[in-house]
């Protein structure tokens, strides 16, 4: 796959392997259990950094919806000279960066998708899977079909391994 070096092996939608576990609790509970059902809903955006606008805009409608926002903190696509994220912060800034993303994804209650022109790269695609491996219900800003996604997805993934 594409993409920068995966430092510790594992595939780029598993969680980081120093991921602090919860204490034990009953099985099955989630955050939400633990938040409680008057506690606002969770939400997480997901989508390139190269559609700014459209995590601003998606943010704003959320908010105002009542809902918390989980989103990028830092936009990394490209600076002013051109120069992509990887190249300005580093390797393993930005895999702090993705790995920080998951535990947002793994917080949220939900997760909308902002496949701007039905794009989804590499990084969201791997955002994208995990939301959907966690369960984790899954809007997108344009329609698509998530499950035929998943499956090209696998049938790609099979053909590079």
């Amino acid at each position: 796959m594409k993409g920068h070096a995966m430092p510790d092996a594992r595939q780029p939608w598993e969680p980081p392997k120093d991921y602090i576990k919860p204490p034990p609790c009953t099985k099955g509970r989630t955050v939400r259990d633990l938040l409680g059902p008057s506690f606002p809903r969770i939400v997480c955006l997901c989508g390139s950094t190269r559609f700014m606008d459209a995590f601003f805009e998606m943010g704003w409608k959320e908010t105002l919806a009542g809902k918390i926002v989980l989103s990028v903190g830092v936009c990394q696509h490209a600076d002013a000279d051109g120069a992509h994220g990887t190249e300005v912060l580093g390797p393993d800034t930005v895999q702090r960066l993705d790995d920080l993303h998951f535990r947002k994804i793994a917080l949220a209650d939900e997760v909308v998708v902002l496949n701007v022109g039905g794009y989804i790269g590499e990084s969201t695609g791997n955002e994208l899977a995990y939301a959907l491996a966690l369960g984790k219900p899954v809007r997108t800003l344009e329609p698509m079909d998530l499950e035929k996604w998943k499956k090209d997805r696998d049938r790609g993934l099979r053909l590079e391994a």
